[in-house]
């Protein structure tokens, strides 16, 4: 496959989204901040089985229908998985979308941080990059942005329960 330009991807006239209520939590600056410092950390009570583990298992159905491809990790946090997926080399293109601005700021915070940056900068403001990722995008999951057949998977781990109609979003 050729590079990806990522203004290939969104739609036509997509410059992020600025409509809807989103999930309030999410948008403060504290929480994006404690997210991977102690928050995440508490979904072990829940049953989950840990970053290494998830993204082993989501590894597993991801790779055979979107290697080389696009993935984009929906509701995508902090960027706990986006750079696990970047990091893999597997996916041409990574696309890190969330509804709240905090958190993509905390994502490219902390892939700044961890060098994981690839081709450049990256958000929606700077579409001419080819082969950037990840990408990071705001968009509403029951609205994704992007053209019809442009994306091979979403991953979206222990999201679901941060969207405003997850029925929607599943449609």
């Amino acid at each position: 496959q050729g590079r990806i330009r990522p203004a290939e991807l969104l739609k036509d006239g997509f410059t992020g989204d600025r409509f809807g209520l989103g999930v309030t939590t999410f948008q403060n600056p504290l929480v994006s901040q404690v997210y991977e410092r102690g928050w995440r950390q508490s979904f072990a009570r829940a049953g989950f089985p840990g970053p290494e583990r998830e993204f082993k298992i989501a590894q597993e159905w991801l790779l055979p229908v979107a290697e080389n491809g696009v993935l984009v990790d929906a509701s995508c946090g902090s960027g706990l998985f986006t750079r696990r997926f970047v990091q893999s080399n597997a996916y041409d293109q990574v696309i890190a979308l969330d509804y709240s601005e905090s958190m993509l700021r905390e994502t490219a915070s902390l892939c700044k941080q961890n060098s994981v940056w690839k081709g450049g900068p990256s958000s929606v403001d700077d579409l001419d990059g080819v082969g950037v990722s990840p990408l990071l995008v705001r968009g509403d999951i029951g609205r994704l942005p992007f053209q019809t057949s442009s994306v091979d998977a979403v991953h979206a781990g222990a999201a679901i329960h941060c969207w405003p109609s997850p029925a929607l979003a599943l449609s």
